[in-house]
């Protein structure tokens, strides 16, 4: 993996309630339960949506991360995608 990403990079593709790496033979996900098809899409768009929102995020606004804001929200959101521990909270 490059640059950090641990994840299969994207593009991701749904295939009805299939995801998958276009261009090759790696399956990313099945999904069964509730909207199938839609929850594939959603997981099919995870990439790009993880890369939009780190061009969008900077560290908040306070000195310490007030844990309230959508920028926290934001970054808290992008370390549980790569694995990090979430920092929510204020001290």
């Amino acid at each position: 993996m490059t640059n950090g990403i641990e994840h299969t990079p994207g593009p991701w593709q749904a295939e009805g309630q299939k995801v998958i790496k276009p261009g090759g033979m790696v399956h990313i996900a099945s999904t069964y339960e509730g909207s199938p098809e839609a929850n594939a899409r959603l997981i099919a768009a995870a990439p790009e949506l993880l890369e939009a929102l780190e061009g969008l995020a900077r560290p908040c606004v306070f000195i310490e991360a007030c844990g309230l804001c959508g920028l926290c929200d934001a970054n808290a959101v992008i370390a549980k995608a790569r694995g990090k521990k979430e920092n929510r909270d204020a001290d």
